[in-house]
């Protein structure tokens, strides 16, 4: 009798149903194998070294997922296709869950099943898998894991340690307690801001959502298009964030400072900083530090406060200075 079920251990099975490769987790349905593009071999996975993971191979051969897979899985039958799909979730299971080893749109979610239905090697390589692939700094895979929420599971210590370099993540760490200690008092004094938190206030890591060609656009649809993005220009709530490219941070926004809190000058120990964005800050005067970041491009100040104590002769000259250094500015 042919194949048609498969099980890698007491809570994930296979099963082919309908000529579709089908997971089961503790019994219950969890999602159908829709994409096969690497058949790993158990034992053999030092035969993938080059490679770093699944989700690298489809961005090196320069191919959508789907197209990749499918003009593999065209050449095969779907019996042969859940042959491979078992060996992969062997593979898979028998090298600890190494999300590397499947593509993350699979392997995150269904190691957070595993979780919830008590599997103990999963509980104890979740938030490390997590943790790992930020880590690794593969944009793909950390979009996913921002995007996704799976880098909620982690605390805070834990994000900026995996997610940073060491010396930016300590900067992150002093900078997000400025914000707390400085920031979110003054602004939680102000009755008619009762809404203010925290956690709305404190430092969020947000995916590399906003290109510079945008911005050269001052499409402003664009940067608004998902009201929830901490990016938005004019977005009054005091939302502070930043983005990451190759563990190094590349955007920032600071937004809400009240009157007299100023914008901290170690900001310019982010070396790889590109974007800043400063809303709604309060600023008497223009934050002379922005002039030694050596790989900024773009600079956008939203600040009626700054408008009127420095005028619009100096905001000329600021804007000529930053010229010369390659910056644009929006204000």
């Amino acid at each position: 009798m042919a194949l048609t079920k498969f099980i890698i251990n007491d809570n994930i099975t296979l099963k082919l149903e309908d000529g579709k490769t089908i997971i089961y987790v503790a019994g219950k349905r969890f999602n159908q194998c829709k994409y096969l593009l690497l058949n790993i071999l158990v034992g053999k996975v030092n035969l993938y070294d080059e490679i770093s993971s699944i989700d690298e191979a489809v961005e090196i051969y320069d191919k959508n997922s789907e197209e990749t897979y499918h003009n593999f899985d065209d050449k095969i039958s779907p019996r042969e296709e859940f042959v491979a799909h078992c060996s992969n979730l062997q593979a898979w299971y028998e090298n600890n869950y190494d999300t590397r080893l499947l593509m993350a749109n699979l392997a995150f979610p269904l190691l957070k099943r595993l979780t919830e239905v008590g599997d103990t090697l999963a509980r104890k390589k979740f938030k490390e898998e997590i943790a790992k692939r930020l880590e690794s700094g593969f944009a793909s895979v950390v979009t996913y894991l921002i995007e996704e929420g799976y880098i909620n599971y982690l605390t805070k210590e834990e994000l900026y340690s995996s997610l940073l370099s060491v010396r930016e993540s300590e900067i992150t760490r002093k900078l997000d307690y400025y914000i707390i200690e400085n920031v979110v008092p003054e602004l939680v004094k102000d009755k008619t801001r009762h809404h203010i938190t925290k956690k709305l206030t404190s430092l969020q890591v947000v995916s590399d959502i906003i290109n510079l060609p945008q911005l050269l656009k001052l499409n402003l649809d664009i940067i608004e298009v998902n009201k929830s993005n901490p990016f938005a220009i004019t977005d009054r709530l005091p939302k502070n964030a930043f983005s990451v490219r190759n563990n190094r941070i590349v955007k920032i926004k600071l937004s809400g400072f009240p009157m007299g809190v100023k914008i901290p000058n170690f900001i310019s120990n982010f070396e790889n900083l590109e974007y800043i964005f400063l809303v709604n800050n309060h600023l008497n005067n223009f934050p002379e530090f922005l002039f030694t970041l050596e790989n900024l491009k773009f600079i956008t100040i939203y600040d009626e406060t700054l408008l009127k104590s420095i005028g619009t002769e100096k905001i000329r000259n600021i804007k000529e200075k930053l010229k010369k250094k390659d910056v644009l500015m929006w204000i």
